[in-house]
């Protein structure tokens, strides 16, 4: 009776344990649940967007800064892997509007999470994010709250010194 009990223990604690999230998704599902409820979207919008913002920060970055943003969103590659294509066009058309649309909302990230004031070049620099936001039902709109709520959390999760970094990537600051 007693090796039954110790064995029903036994598999209870297996369960839990593989039923426990892994850590290295916890930060990045806690992003994705502050996405969610900031940006009224969807867990898969609001994953393929940040991982696109990351995705896109990673292709600015050295790998020594990229890393330190990883450090702090561990499951940050899950992100990625969940993000729409990165596509960038040298021609104007859709990608001239996107800089168009996204002007002011760059704009408004000023002096936000970010502390850089972007201008025309940091709204162009947005530009790229425009190809995986529509893919995923999102709009140009929806990149700047994104980007400044992605950097906001790696500044909390990171400090000020990653998150300028990141932000620096993003916006060309």
């Amino acid at each position: 009776m007693r090796m039954l009990k110790t064995g029903g223990l036994a598999a209870a604690l297996l369960t839990s344990c593989l039923l426990a999230p892994l850590p290295a998704s916890a930060d990045a599902t806690e992003l994705v649940s502050i996405l969610v409820g900031k940006m009224g979207i969807s867990p898969k919008q609001a994953a393929g967007g940040a991982g696109a913002v990351f995705e896109l920060a990673q292709q600015r970055m050295s790998a020594d800064q990229f890393g330190k943003v990883a450090d702090s969103v561990p499951g940050v590659d899950n992100l990625i892997d969940q993000a729409p294509e990165l596509t960038t066009s040298a021609s104007g058309g859709a990608t001239a509007g996107a800089a168009s649309s996204l002007g002011g909302s760059a704009k408004a990230l000023g002096t936000g999470a970010m502390g850089v004031v972007p201008g025309v070049s940091g709204a162009s620099s947005l530009t790229a994010l425009s190809g995986p936001f529509q893919s995923l039902g999102l709009s140009n709109d929806q990149i700047a709250p994104m980007v400044e709520t992605v950097v906001g959390y790696v500044e909390q999760e990171g400090g000020a010194s990653v998150s300028k970094m990141l932000g620096s990537a993003l916006l060309g600051g």
